[in-house]
């Protein structure tokens, strides 16, 4: 009875053992070798590496210092002016006109010409009455002149005596002038308005 016991506990073993090397062999091998290291790769001036990235909110991007920016493919050429000289401006305003009527404007230097270049009016007279505007110059090598203005109607005007009509009107001349210069009105009665005269004063030839 006991050695039926004992081969039998013998044969078990020998059955766990063949088991286990069974197994065993079945299992895959563990991974042999160095281990696991970072790897860092260098590309060289003419091979750079390409970066993208993803904007996520407001970029904020701010130049320390004082940069210079030289543009040079949009070259600007300096605007000369239409005249070049000192700058001339006069006016004068005139009230309660009745017939005709004039006022000095600010005269040309001895010595120098003004090239006139608009001549701007403005003036009101009652309802159902006229008016002219006239400037009183003297051309360069020539004699006094008179000159009508262009004007038209535009809105009415209040005045003190009530709505008045009103015109406008301006004159680009263009034209060398000498001595004194007046502006003068003509019709009404009760005629109120101004003259101005702009240009550029350059020494006389």
């Amino acid at each position: 009875m006991y050695s039926r016991i004992v081969k039998r506990g013998v044969i078990v073993g020998v059955a766990v053992v063949v088991a286990s090397s069974s197994i065993a062999s079945a299992a895959p091998p563990e991974p042999s070798g160095p281990p696991a290291q970072n790897v860092v790769v260098a590309n060289g001036p003419d091979k750079p590496v390409p970066v993208s990235a993803a904007q996520s909110g407001a970029w904020n991007v701010g130049l320390t210092g004082t940069p210079t920016v030289n543009v040079g493919n949009f070259p600007q050429a300096a605007v000369a002016p239409l005249w070049q000289g000192t700058p001339y401006a006069s006016s004068q305003v005139l009230i309660r006109v009745s017939s005709f009527q004039c006022a000095d404007l600010t005269p040309v230097p001895s010595g120098q010409v003004l090239f006139v270049r608009n001549v701007v009016t403005d003036f009101n007279v009652p309802p159902g009455n006229a008016g002219s505007a006239v400037l009183r110059f003297t051309p360069l090598g020539g004699t006094q002149q008179f000159l009508t203005l262009p004007v038209q109607r535009s809105a009415p005007a209040t005045q003190v005596a009530g709505l008045y009509d009103r015109y406008q009107g301006a004159l680009e001349l263009g034209m060398p002038a000498t001595g004194g210069l007046s502006a003068c009105f003509t019709g009404g009665p009760d005629l109120n308005g101004t003259i101005a005269v702009f240009g550029f004063l350059v020494p006389a030839p």
